[in-house]
C-alpha cells in the first residue's frame, strides 16, 4: 500500500512495499546505496522510527528515508534521485519534509549534479558539508583475516565508551546517533591488556563502515587494518556487502582502504550537504 498525503509532493510507503523497493534499489546499486541499506534494515525490522517517501509508485525516480518524528536537531535523510532532471521535484519534496519536521536536513547520497542544482535554486540555504566523496567496495575475494598482537582482544563497541568516540569527532551532537548505531549494527573495538579501547570502527545505518580511530600511541601496530577486517567479516556474516565512502581529498583514508582490499567505484561520486530549514506559512 502507498498513500499520497494531502497537499504533499510525495507518497509514503507502507512497510508491505519494502521488500519490492529493496529489490528495485538493489538493481540501481551502487548509485542507490544510501537508500538501499536503510530500506533493507527497515524490511528486516532492525531500523525503526523511519519512513520511506517516493515521488510516485511503483515507477519512482526519487526515494527518501527520513525520520518520522519532529525534532529540533538536523535530520539525516538518505537520498536516491535517478537523474539530475528531477531536481525541481526533489527540492519541493525536501522543502516539504523539512517543514514537516521543523528542522534542517543533512542529505546523504545526492549526486554532485543534484547538489549543484539545489544550491542554484536555494542559494545559501543549501551548502556542502564535506568535499565530494568517493565510494569504495570490498570484494569478498579480497577478504583476509589478520591476527591481533599479544595482549589485545576484540569485542563489540559498548555504549559506555561513546564519549571516547565523540572526543575524536568534530561534531559532538552525534552522541544519540552513535548510541543508536552500536545498538543495532555490527561494531568492532580492540582493547589493550587493561581492557581499555584503543581502536574501533562502526557501521552506519546507511551501510558504510567508518569512524575508524586508533589511539595515537597504538598506531604502529596495524590495529586499524585489523579492526577494519574484523568489522568486514561481521558485515559479510550478516549477508551484506562492505562499503566505505571517503572524502576525495582525504589521502590517508584512501590509502588505508586501498591497502586493505577495497576497490573504488570510479564513476560514483556522492555528496553530503545541509538543506536548511525555512518555515513555510500558508
Amino acid at each position: 500500500m502507498c498513500k499520497r498525503r494531502k497537499n504533499t509532493f510525495e507518497q509514503e510507503l507502507d512497510s508491505s512495499n519494502y521488500g519490492y523497493l529493496e529489490e528495485r534499489l538493489q538493481q540501481e546499486l551502487p548509485y542507490s546505496f544510501k537508500t538501499y541499506y536503510p530500506v533493507k534494515l527497515l524490511r528486516k525490522g532492525v531500523l525503526k522510527d523511519k519512513r520511506v517517501l517516493v515521488d510516485q509508485w511503483p515507477d519512482f525516480k526519487i526515494v527518501l528515508v527520513t525520520d518520522k518524528q519532529r525534532m529540533s536537531t538536523p535530520h539525516r535523510v538518505y537520498c536516491f534521485c535517478k537523474d539530475d532532471n528531477s531536481s525541481t521535484l526533489f527540492d519541493s519534496i525536501l522543502r516539504q519534509v523539512s517543514n514537516e519536521l521543523g528542522s534542517s536536513l543533512v542529505l546523504f547520497g545526492c549526486s554532485p549534479g543534484i547538489t549543484d542544482e539545489l544550491i542554484r535554486m536555494n542559494g545559501s540555504y543549501v551548502r556542502r558539508l564535506l568535499e565530494d566523496t568517493s565510494m569504495l567496495m570490498f570484494p569478498r575475494e579480497n577478504f583476509k583475516k589478520l591476527t591481533l598482537p599479544d595482549d589485545f582482544k576484540e569485542k563489540r563497541f559498548e555504549e559506555e565508551n561513546v564519549e571516547l568516540v565523540l572526543s575524536n569527532l568534530p561534531y559532538r551532537e552525534a552522541k544519540e546517533y552513535i548510541v543508536h548505531m552500536i545498538n543495532i549494527l555490527p561494531s568492532t573495538c580492540i582493547l589493550n591488556k587493561d581492557d581499555k579501547p584503543v581502536a574501533w570502527i562502526l557501521q552506519q545505518e546507511y551501510g558504510c563502515c567508518g569512524m575508524l580511530h586508533v589511539m595515537p600511541e597504538y598506531r604502529r601496530l596495524n590495529l586499524g587494518s585489523i579492526a577494519g577486517l574484523l568489522q568486514a567479516g561481521k558485515v559479510f556474516e550478516n549477508g551484506d556487502e562492505v562499503y566505505s565512502w571517503v572524502d576525495k581529498t582525504n589521502h590517508p583514508a584512501l590509502t588505508y582502504n586501498l591497502k586493505n582490499g577495497l576497490v573504488p567505484l570510479s564513476d560514483f561520486i556522492v555528496t553530503c550537504s545541509e538543506y536548511m530549514y525555512r518555515r513555510v506559512t500558508n
